[in-house]
């Protein structure tokens, strides 16, 4: 398996987690998460490890992990305690528009708590793009930690008054 990770200089926040296996051409599943934890380019962690799986599962060879925030937290409470920029990160918003836009599938998965008004932020980024999310609650994406192996994908939409059904990969949805 191909390993990279690309944090700041400082390690302090990481910005991009990918994995690659086999030789075939690259199908990517995208997985955007509330923060990044210990995963770096060695070693995983459970919320990569289930993205991993995810996209095996799926038929994918790739996968690459984003984040709302890329300060790297052990929970979410340490990053409402910082300012929004410093719980952010100065490169963020680069690496989720290039790594959404290369990818063959999307998945929202940060969950309800999102806090500094992230979510209204990132809607001009993912403007229509077709967007994915394991069913959460009051219209928000749930977080993997909580998701089992067998639940099926949903569409999402930041502003979607009703869900709407995209045709990129049918049979993973409902």
């Amino acid at each position: 398996m191909k390993r990279e990770a690309i944090f700041d200089e400082t390690g302090t926040y990481r910005y991009s987690l990918k994995r690659k296996w086999g030789n075939d051409r690259e199908r990517k599943v995208a997985f955007i998460t509330l923060y990044p934890d210990n995963a770096d380019e060695i070693r995983e962690d459970y919320v990569t490890s289930k993205c991993i799986t995810f996209a095996k599962k799926w038929g994918f060879n790739a996968v690459e992990c984003l984040n709302l925030f890329s300060y790297r937290a052990q929970k979410a409470d340490d990053l409402s305690d910082l300012d929004k920029e410093d719980a952010i990160g100065a490169e963020t918003d680069r690496y989720l528009y290039y790594g959404t836009r290369n990818a063959d599938l999307v998945i929202a998965a940060w969950g309800k708590n999102v806090f500094h008004d992230r979510e209204n932020d990132i809607k001009q980024l993912f403007e229509g793009m077709d967007l994915a999310c394991f069913s959460g609650q009051e219209n928000h994406p749930s977080q993997l930690q909580f998701i089992s192996y067998d639940t099926r994908l949903m569409p999402f939409e930041l502003e979607a008054e009703e869900p709407y059904l995209f045709s990129a990969f049918p049979s993973l949805y409902r």
